[in-house]
């Protein structure tokens, strides 16, 4: 039992890394960015399909106008790691960008029940070879099939935010988007055969 709860913690610590959030950048007048490159670049007033990624130190985010994409940075390492859940807010002077950000995180996550199937998998065995210079024992992989129990685990985070006139409450944009995980959690793995 001990063997099958650490199997678990360890896939769910090694698999909750950084995902991609889809959504859109609603801008209702031309808002002023600095990519990734170091230049401004004015994005046009409009909606416009973002896709973000969040990290302990940044946001990184991908604006598509026009069939072309504009990358940027929002540095968030002076306020520790984004919250999971709850708000968040950023000064220009510290996030690397020319307006100011007021936001909210939210994640749930879900399990389903546990299910039992199997899995295919490789093994190895010692199997006599025979030629003509005579028998050898030799190591082959074979392809089998092994028992596994496992769950779902569905993660789901959804981020909103709006970019401010820096220093007041002035709104020049506003992003909405969220993003769902599954993930295969095995808490039981039986001998491949």
């Amino acid at each position: 039992m001990l063997k099958k709860l650490l199997f678990s913690l360890c896939v769910l610590v090694f698999t909750s890394g950084c995902k991609e959030i889809s959504g859109k950048l609603v801008v209702p007048q031309a808002l002023t960015i600095i990519n990734t490159n170091g230049e401004q670049v004015v994005i046009p007033q409009g909606t416009h399909d973002t896709k973000m990624s969040l990290s302990d130190d940044r946001i990184e985010a991908q604006i598509k106008v026009n069939r072309k994409r504009h990358n940027l940075e929002i540095n968030t390492s002076d306020m520790g790691s984004l919250p999971e859940n709850g708000r968040f807010s950023l000064a220009s002077n510290r996030s690397g960008q020319p307006f100011d950000i007021l936001g909210d995180i939210s994640t749930t996550r879900a399990q389903s029940n546990l299910q039992r199937g199997q899995e295919s998998c490789q093994y190895t065995t010692q199997e006599p070879v025979c030629g003509p210079m005579g028998c050898s024992i030799q190591t082959v992989i074979r392809n089998g099939f092994r028992d596994i129990e496992f769950y779902e685990e569905i993660t789901t985070r959804m981020i909103s935010f709006q970019t401010l006139k820096t220093g007041t409450q002035m709104s020049l944009g506003e992003y909405n988007g969220s993003s769902e995980v599954r993930e295969r959690i095995k808490t039981y793995e039986g001998r491949c055969f």
